[in-house]
């Protein structure tokens, strides 16, 4: 029940509707606003949800995970990157957890820090690198590069096929190995 309450504090905070009616790059920087503002002002709940002993009980590190993940869900749709929900959700959760390691750092050396300055610093690092963040498709890079051709074998599996386009090498003779062969010889001059 107390860890309900205490997770239940921090959603209610993070769930601002005034952190929701902002634009993105605004949205960011309140929504860690009122993250470490929450860890400010109820300090208690923090370490009940977050601090290291609740993490070694199975129970309260389930209800934890249940809370880190919850507000995931509220990250996950304000991300506007061209990516999939599973890159999405992992750059939600890491979101959430780099607030929750610069919450401890902060309480492990028992400082006071301003959480305006520290939504400041973090949300300027999550806006700016979400703003690089690109879809991770090995298929469709490949599919751009000159010096590869991805194509269908007779049994329909990809095969790759790679060339050179754009070469400075001196070399005399040299043998190249085929795996069909045991190698041919060629004259290569620059």
């Amino acid at each position: 029940a107390l860890i309900g309450e205490a997770g239940a504090r921090l959603l209610t905070a993070v769930t601002d509707p005034y952190i929701a009616a902002t634009s993105g790059r605004r949205r960011t920087e309140l929504g860690f606003v009122a993250y470490f503002r929450w860890v400010h002002d109820d300090n208690d709940a923090f370490q009940l949800l977050f601090g290291g002993g609740s993490r070694r009980d199975p129970e309260f590190s389930e209800a934890a995970g249940k809370f880190t993940s919850m507000i995931a869900d509220v990250i996950e749709p304000l991300i506007t990157a061209d990516i999939d929900a599973e890159h999405r959700r992992t750059l939600a959760h890491a979101i959430v957890g780099m607030a929750e390691a610069t919450s401890r750092r902060v309480a492990l050396r028992g400082e006071v820090q301003d959480p305006q300055l520290l939504a400041r610093w973090l949300a300027e690092m999550a806006w700016f690198g979400l703003r690089g963040v690109r879809a991770d498709s090995a298929l469709r890079d490949n599919l751009r590069r000159l010096d590869i051709e991805l194509r269908r074998d007779a049994t329909g599996r990809l095969e790759h096929i790679s060339r050179f386009v754009r070469a400075n090498i001196a070399l005399g003779s040299t043998r190249l190995s085929d795996p069909d062969s045991v190698g041919q010889r060629y004259a290569i001059r620059s």
